[in-house]
């Protein structure tokens, strides 16, 4: 006698780890400095002073007529040394700026930032400009341009961030109203973050649970492995208390698509949660995603054909239970029926000269479940 039960469940997403957090690396100070005429008419003298913040600044000095505005040339700022490792993702971009202005007089005149820029790996202007125009402060005053995740409307590649050409571009306005005057823009030292995300060991492309019988198949595939020791599963009804469950051998090092499966043969009943859990073979574990399936008590609902009866005998609705039974054809035709209060052995009368394949449909409160009876 052979029954098998077939209830598939959608697992959905509770939490996903497949990219990993961002980290930073920096501020880091600039070893090149230039002075760049692609913009403005005046230039930045003493432009390696940028480098460390000191009180010694690069400058941008001119006499401004009456309501006039000046443009500088462009500082641009190159060097920083990043060595961000091969294959990252980079999340964005944070540029501090320590300046201030000199000679300006509140309301009629002042010193604002022009362009904010960067420079590509062929040192190219590049991007969104992220000058802000707010009149600088007189004295030292350190500026923030992008953050964590601001990709300054580019497309970077940590080869772009290692070269050393990569770098900002700064250009300043300097502007008089009410009377001419001798006015300066000044920076002690500029600053870069970089802030990306490290390649994870495994490239994840699914990871899902069907429900079968009373156990729960747990199947996942990864696109790309490297130095993949093993996968572990672990299993928790509240997301927050875990126990392992098993575990599979990874593939090692892989650039093709690898299917794994690991079946749970005593989940419990309810919502239950699976995280999918990768480790190096340097030993180094990530977590790579959370899913959750819900197991009915319908489980633990029985269900076969005794010739001895010639009836489907039912067994696990709890006594007393209602329930409602039908018995398909494999045409999908119903054969038979029954509704009512279950017993400690519910029976369901068939044909015995029926040889075929039937479909038992069994509901009750908690849910329903299908069996697949062969006569």
């Amino acid at each position: 006698m052979k029954n098998c039960i077939t209830l598939f469940i959608s697992a959905y997403l509770l939490l996903s780890l497949a990219n990993a957090q961002c980290i930073s690396s920096g501020p880091t100070d600039a070893a090149l400095s230039s002075n760049n005429t692609d913009i403005g008419t005046v230039a930045w003298t003493n432009m390696s002073a940028t480098q460390v913040s000191d009180d010694n600044r690069a400058s941008v000095s001119i006499l401004v007529d009456t309501n006039t505005t000046i443009t500088s040339n462009y500082l641009y700022i190159q060097g920083f040394g990043f060595s961000i490792p091969a294959g990252s993702t980079i999340c964005g971009i944070e540029i501090n700026i320590e300046l201030r202005q000199v000679g300006a007089v509140f309301g009629s005149s002042s010193v604002r930032d022009n362009s904010i820029l960067l420079l590509d790996n062929n040192g190219l202007i590049a991007g969104s400009n992220h000058a802000s125009g707010t009149e600088w402060s007189s004295s030292d005053e350190n500026r923030t341009y992008g953050n964590s995740t601001d990709m300054w409307g580019l497309t970077l590649t940590e080869a772009d961030i290692n070269d050393p050409d990569f770098g900002v571009a700064i250009s300043v306005n300097l502007q008089a109203s009410i009377t001419a005057m001798v006015l300066s823009g000044e920076i002690d030292h500029v600053s870069m973050a970089v802030h990306y995300s490290l390649p994870l060991p495994v490239e994840l492309l699914s990871f899902e649970a069907n429900h079968v019988d009373r156990e729960v198949t747990l199947t996942w595939a990864t696109a790309s492995e490297t130095n993949n020791a093993f996968f572990s599963i672990e299993r928790s009804t509240d997301a927050v208390h875990w126990e392992r469950v098993g575990q599979v051998s990874g593939a090692g090092n892989s650039n093709v698509q690898q299917d794994y499966s690991f079946v749970d043969q005593q989940p419990s009943t309810g919502m239950i949660y699976y995280q999918l859990k990768q480790t190096d073979t340097d030993g180094a574990e990530t977590l790579m995603k959370t899913i959750s399936t819900h197991v009915d008590a319908v489980a633990d609902i029985i269900a076969y054909y005794d010739p001895s009866f010639e009836a489907v005998v039912i067994h696990g609705i709890p006594t007393g239970e209602k329930f409602m039974v039908d018995i398909y054809d494999i045409s999908g035709n119903k054969i038979t029926g029954l509704e009512g209060e279950a017993s400690e052995k519910t029976m369901i009368p068939v044909k015995s000269d029926l040889k075929q394949i039937c479909f038992v449909s069994i509901e009750t409160v908690h849910g329903k479940v299908v069996h697949k009876l062969y006569f």
